[in-house]
């Protein structure tokens, strides 16, 4: 009667975690779905955990597939702890408010206008600018195949339309990556300021730490003023980053 008993209990644990798991499952596919327009690397991640969660319960329980479930719990715990690192780094080195110029990283350009992130980097800016309007701008990011101009251009024409002077604005139009926004935002400080400058990033809270140590590999150690991370894309955001920040460690660009 007792292993009966017992038998029981772990059907309904077993069906309890199957309609946790679907619950979940289903969620985070319908949730990745939404970004298949702007699919990339966080997407994938969204979507393959939906995936996995959904046929957890249902795949049948052999040494194998215990073994791999076994794996997979370890990566997820895995790339959870290097988030967690990644969101509370992000917080440190902070800018002083009093630099003689702040590099403002490019983000997705929309026919509509500035994407959600790219318009919180530029807020942040209006916001900084308020502190220290003497501080040089400069706006990165060259032009995508499915952008409408380059994120330099959108990014002058927001900071100017709500108040910067156009003549503390300076573009850098021509990377296609934050690590060419650095070199080619160095040249542009160096001939402003030769070696003697202060400068911070205004970039999105998620992607604070890993722009620190771009900017470490280009030969500037700058601190950062971090703008808010969207909550919409912020699953997203902090998953690609993850990736990013691994390809970071390994190959240092």
């Amino acid at each position: 009667a007792y292993e009966s008993d017992l038998l029981v209990v772990k059907m309904k644990n077993a069906d309890k975690l199957k309609i946790v798991t679907t619950i979940i499952g289903i969620l985070l596919f319908i949730y990745g779905l939404s970004f298949i327009f702007v699919f990339n690397q966080g997407t994938f991640v969204i979507l393959f955990l939906a995936v996995v969660l959904l046929l957890w319960t249902r795949v049948k329980s052999v040494p194998a597939t215990r073994f791999f479930k076994f794996l997979l719990v370890l990566g997820y715990i895995f790339f959870g702890a290097i988030m967690v690192f990644i969101a509370v780094a992000g917080t440190c080195d902070k800018a002083s408010g009093d630099e003689d110029a702040v590099i403002v990283l490019g983000c997705k350009v929309n026919e509509s206008g500035v994407s959600n992130s790219l318009k919180a980097r530029l807020d942040t800016t209006l916001e900084y600018h308020s502190i220290n309007p003497k501080a040089k701008i400069i706006v990165t990011g060259g032009q995508g195949s499915n952008e409408p101009m380059t994120e330099a251009e959108a990014m002058k024409r927001y900071l100017v339309a709500n108040g910067v002077p156009e003549n503390i604005i300076y573009k850098e139009d021509k990377s296609t990556s934050t690590n060419e926004n650095f070199a080619n935002s160095k040249k542009i400080l160096e001939n402003l300021f030769d070696d003697d400058y202060t400068a911070c990033i205004i970039t999105n809270s998620f992607h604070a730490y890993r722009s620190r140590g771009l900017a470490k590999l280009n030969g500037m150690n700058l601190t950062t003023y971090n703008a808010p991370t969207p909550y919409i894309s912020m699953p997203v955001d902090y998953c690609r980053e993850v990736l990013a920040v691994i390809k970071l460690w390994l190959f240092k660009y």
